[in-house]
């Protein structure tokens, strides 16, 4: 291109092209020079946004347009122009702050900023920058904050009311089956006395009927036991240490063992790491599941129960599978509720509330517990403790 005047024209078309481009932009834009303390540009959408032309922000006083920020920015906004002008490259910088409008109103600007010129000795001779009105998302976010702290506040005040109805019901159990176990005690033990001293006046519609009474007192004084040691989980006070899981299974299978002496039992126990947790609740956790595998297998020539563990996610997860009648999973959600039985008294005894207790001192001990089965082919159950 050697004709001067073509070579003015195409730089004149592309500094129309560059205009156009900032005028068009959603941004504010602006370029401030150093030497000079003034901007030598800002476009359109600056005005837009700030109320300001050109000329009335270089008409300003540096104390008067600095003013503009906000009090509690100013000394962050200093901060940030002097990292732009004495960076040794051409970095960008962001920075949040507030300013004053032209009408006289606080929004909220979002800029990056960077060297645009520099001299023959590196230092920034003018910086660019570029800023979005950023009021209406800080709008948005302080009424996110407001609404979780309401709700944090919420979520506090409810789980205190639930924590305190906790304790009250706790102790409204507590307090009712142990004052229920006196009169109990004395039916029990008329009950035992008139079929010692008194059976002989007795016909054999009596004697049946004072049977019913003693067998359905002796229930209820079980039912009430149960519902004592439900209670007592919620209060007991956890006490960690290292649980030897190994040796608390050996201890309840050979007491469970014990009362299954016409039954062939085939045990199979796998490694069962330790873990942190209160020995005498994860005893009972043992117990109850590995005294239902028994149960729910007797009616097995056979008893088959193979007990595993294995580590994933930061938990171990423990595993009890026995060969007994199992379960219909429908149900399965109710297996952990208080009263809740999938099997008839006459096919099973029991309160409903063992695996309740479970699963109580489980979650106390911030794990989860769950089972798997089907009608006759056994159950698995599972239960999980952080490393």
């Amino acid at each position: 291109m050697n004709n001067p005047n073509q070579a003015k024209e195409v730089l004149l078309s592309s500094d129309a092209f560059f205009q156009k481009v900032l005028e068009s932009s959603i941004n504010g834009i602006y370029v401030y020079d150093i030497v000079k303390g003034s901007n030598v540009y800002i476009n359109s959408q600056y005005t837009n946004l700030t109320g300001y032309t050109l000329e009335e922000i270089n008409n300003m006083g540096a104390d008067e347009f600095f003013a503009l920020f906000h009090p509690d920015d100013q000394e962050k906004v200093s901060q940030h122009m002097q990292d732009v002008v004495t960076a040794d490259d051409d970095s960008v910088f962001d920075l949040e702050y507030r300013f004053k409008t032209a009408w006289g109103q606080w929004i909220w600007l979002l800029s990056w900023d960077t060297a645009f010129e520099r001299d023959d000795e590196g230092k920034v001779r003018q910086f660019i920058g570029t800023f979005i009105d950023n009021t209406a998302r800080k709008k948005v976010e302080k009424e996110l904050r407001i609404h979780r702290e309401n709700l944090e506040k919420l979520v506090a005040q409810r789980t205190a009311e639930l924590e305190a109805a906790n304790k009250e019901l706790e102790a409204f159990s507590y307090s009712v089956s142990h004052d229920l176990r006196a009169p109990l005690r004395a039916m029990d033990g008329f009950s035992k006395a008139l079929f010692e001293n008194y059976r002989e006046k007795f016909d054999e519609t009596g004697l049946r009927w004072l049977t019913f009474i003693r067998d359905n007192t002796l229930e209820m004084d079980k039912l009430i036991q149960d519902i004592l040691a439900f209670s007592r989980v919620g209060r007991h006070e956890i006490k960690k240490e290292e649980v030897d899981m190994g040796t608390l299974v050996d201890e309840v299978l050979n007491d469970e063992i014990r009362h299954y002496q016409n039954h062939e039992v085939e045990l199979n126990v796998g490694v069962l790491p330790p873990v942190m947790g209160d020995e005498v609740l994860i005893k009972q956790v043992w117990r109850n599941l590995i005294s239902n595998a028994f149960k729910y297998s007797s009616g097995n020539r056979t008893i088959e129960i193979e007990i595993n563990a294995k580590e994933k996610n930061k938990f171990i997860i423990y595993t009890i599978k026995d060969n007994g009648v199992g379960f219909d999973e429908a149900y399965k959600d109710k297996l952990f509720e208080v009263f809740q039985r999938l099997h008839s008294e006459k096919q099973f005894k029991g309160t409903g509330i063992g695996l309740a207790i479970v699963s109580r001192i489980v979650h106390r001990h911030g794990g989860e517990i769950w089972a798997n089965s089907k009608p006759d082919e056994g159950a698995v159950f599972s239960f999980s403790v952080p490393v």
